[in-house]
């Protein structure tokens, strides 16, 4: 309940030939690097707690079915190693030291377990780590068929190696309940640095969980303009998308646009204007995505004594969606990594069939209702 706080005729990336000599990479990289010497080690440890009160409500009715207290607290810790080769071992995880208890339960772990080898030529990392298509993929817009599959209480093994200005990776989910076939659900990409501009070629195979997705992309800038043109496919469904995405900032104006031609549904497009001055951000945005509109006029002021008020209305036409409201936050630092938050959002959907996590200006995740919560990093 917590409130606060984006040609297969020149290469078969799906082939069991490419699967089998990536795999043959990482398991060669773990061989080379797993009885190097070291020195000394460096850990480090951070903290963050919080506790709230929240009056709520579910979408489209006004009982209160969600308020009460919350609270929860976490251990961080952060460890490397430079080892006498030049690589460096590093691991990091999160202790949950309570989570709606008073922390007397058995002591949990986040699933962001991290171990990683790395250096200046690649990595190897292993655990809470995104997959390489999402990690390198640039879209230019909202694209319907670059949904490449994203990290999800999986452990994934990923291999990154850069030669000069080209950088593959290739991740694969690692599954230690079967016996053979331990490495499924293939994910690659290959990013190039040509000058000019930069070129990401990205590819998921067709798993039980996921659909084979291909895309290309290029990023350059032109007269003070930076554009972004991708073209990306489900292979599985057979649909495509191809769009462009412009950049161009003037002072205190900062202009994003973009259009997408999709082969199996309604053409999208949008427009974003930021505005920065000061203590003063502002926000106005506008796109129609499958025949579907949402709209969002945001800001947030600084007001200079530690205390900085948000507000804005997030509106569309979607129900599955819960980021559909008129919201207000006020946060005040109280210094040291500690600060308090009052918010209320009150959700302009009743359709919609989610009332929290809802996405706003300056980041805050807010539940709808009204909420009072303090915070602490450590």
């Amino acid at each position: 309940m917590s409130a606060a706080h984006k040609d297969d005729q020149v290469l078969d990336l799906g082939s069991e030939k490419y699967s089998d000599y990536h795999s043959a990479i990482l398991l060669a990289s773990v061989a080379l690097t797993a009885f190097a010497g070291a020195a000394a080690a460096e850990v480090s440890f951070s903290g963050s707690a919080t506790v709230g009160n929240l009056n709520g409500y579910t979408a489209g009715s006004s009982d209160t079915t969600t308020d009460g207290m919350y609270w929860d607290a976490d251990l961080g810790v952060s460890m490397s190693q430079e080892l006498d080769n030049g690589i460096t071992a590093a691991a990091s995880f999160t202790i949950l030291i309570a989570d709606g208890n008073n922390g007397n339960t058995d002591l949990d772990t986040d699933e962001d377990f991290v171990l990683s080898l790395s250096s200046d030529m690649g990595s190897l990392s292993f655990g809470d780590v995104e997959f390489a298509a999402v990690s390198a993929w640039k879209s230019a817009g909202d694209m319907a068929t670059d949904g490449f599959r994203e990290v999800d209480d999986e452990s994934v093994l990923k291999g990154e190696v850069s030669f000069g200005s080209v950088t593959a990776a290739v991740a694969y989910v690692a599954d230690s309940t079967v016996t053979t076939d331990s490495l499924t659900d293939l994910s690659a990409a290959v990013t190039a640095d040509l000058g000019a501009a930069t070129a990401v070629v990205a590819f998921q195979e067709e798993t039980a969980d996921q659909d084979e997705m291909f895309g290309i992309s290029v990023a350059t800038s032109l007269s003070g303009v930076d554009l972004t043109v991708a073209y990306s496919s489900n292979n599985t469904t057979d649909k495509d998308s191809t769009g462009i995405k412009a950049v161009y900032t003037i002072d205190a104006v900062k202009l994003t646009g973009f259009y997408v031609a999709e082969s199996d549904q309604e053409d999208g497009y949008g427009l974003t204007v930021d505005y920065t001055a000061g203590a003063l951000k502002a926000q106005a945005f506008f796109a129609n995505v499958n025949d579907l509109d949402e709209t969002r006029l945001q800001g947030s002021y600084d007001l200079g004594n530690g205390l900085v008020l948000t507000a804005g209305t997030i509106d569309g036409d979607s129900n599955t969606d819960g980021d559909f409201a008129n919201y207000i936050v006020a946060e005040y630092d109280l210094g040291g990594g500690a600060s308090l938050m009052a918010s209320y959002a009150d959700l302009n959907n009743d359709g919609a069939t989610a009332y929290n996590d809802i996405d706003t200006f300056g980041g805050y995740e807010l539940n709808a209702g009204t909420t009072l919560e303090v915070s602490f990093a450590f």
